[in-house]
């Protein structure tokens, strides 16, 4: 492992051997510039620590690249500069919490949690809170490979549509939420996987590196695991948080309680209340209701199964519960309904 320690005051950043910077200290027009296919680093934050208060790690093929820096040797003091890059970058949190500035906002992320961002959003990292934190970034080229591959869903349509020429230079990015506590486990194990083929350089190594981040991405996409949101910047931070309670309340089809969606938010399920009740006029149980609602008349209407199956996939208590809701909403039961075809008894 190769250690740069800092010299006469001057922070050595070994991302910068991967990257070269336009307009540098500029918040408005500061431009990272990737100078290979992909890169991964590791950012480790302890505002604690004076001595070594920030510590960047570089994978390099065959090496490890880290610098360390306490607070007085850090270029620049105060608020940290937002910045763009020509390509993409994906963030993934192992440990503490991220206070990542986007645009005019400011938004957390914990352990698990996941950020993509395009070519357009300017971004930055708050240096205020201990965390560890991996970074990939991918070359417009890169990603573009990465499609041929094979990635759907949500990412593919990110990918796809910040590629395509013809896309205006909207500033949004992709949030990814786990359905679980250990639901990132998986995608953290491939990401140690990922190091090890860089830090290796054997023989395919770029192969083998090529395939794990198409596996993580895809973890990434599993709805199983994780929960997508694509978020655009005329957004504020409570409607942010909206759009994120919303996919994972859709995810689980309107089955995940107050403490789970809590939990998975890291936000109190009063606070979550509060912003569902702002946007909807509804309670978050009744929020939460609404889903399966969705859900029971679409098989209702598309499917042949039986109301007491529906019933039960839905997660009710009982047959009477399902019914009174449904007769509260539509004035008529179930069968009615499907045998009017949705339509207004």
């Amino acid at each position: 492992m190769a250690e740069k320690k800092n010299c006469r005051g001057k922070y050595y950043d070994p991302r910068m051997e991967t990257f070269s910077v336009l307009n540098p200290g500029s918040s408005v027009s500061e431009l990272y510039t990737l100078q290979v296919p992909f890169t991964m680093n590791m950012t480790v934050c302890r505002p604690g620590d004076d001595r070594e208060m920030l510590s960047f790690v570089s994978l390099v093929p065959g090496d490890t690249r880290v610098s360390r820096a306490g607070y007085g040797e850090l270029p620049v003091s105060g608020e940290p500069v937002l910045h763009r890059h020509d390509c993409f970058e994906l963030m993934f949190v192992l440990e503490g919490e991220v206070m990542q500035l986007i645009e005019s906002g400011c938004y957390r992320y914990r352990p698990g949690d996941v950020c993509l961002h395009g070519c357009n959003t300017r971004h930055s990292e708050e240096l205020t809170t201990d965390f560890r934190a991996v970074f990939l970034m991918f070359s417009r080229e890169y990603a573009a490979s990465l499609l041929e591959g094979g990635i759907g869903g949500e990412l593919g349509k990110f990918f796809r549509y910040n590629l395509s020429p013809k896309a205006p230079p909207e500033k949004e990015y992709l949030d990814f939420t786990g359905m679980g506590e250990d639901a990132h486990l998986p995608a953290a194990k491939l990401l140690d996987q990922l190091a090890g083929e860089i830090v290796s350089a054997r023989p395919g190594w770029q192969w083998m590196a090529k395939g794990l981040i198409f596996r993580f991405l895809s973890e990434l996409g599993d709805k199983r695991r994780y929960c997508a949101s694509r978020i655009t910047l005329c957004s504020s931070a409570d409607e942010f948080l909206f759009q994120r309670i919303s996919r994972c309340i859709e995810q689980s089809g309107g089955r995940i309680s107050r403490e789970e969606l809590s939990a998975r938010l890291h936000y109190s399920s009063d606070y979550l209340g509060r912003i569902v009740r702002e946007h909807t006029g509804m309670s978050l149980l009744e929020y939460g209701r609404s889903f399966w609602m969705k859900e029971a008349e679409r098989l209702l209407l598309t499917t042949d199964r039986s109301i007491s199956d529906i019933v039960k996939s839905l997660g009710y208590a009982g047959r009477t519960q399902f019914y009174s809701l449904f007769r509260q909403k539509h004035g008529c039961s179930p069968q009615e309904y499907r045998d009017k075809g949705g339509e207004p008894i």
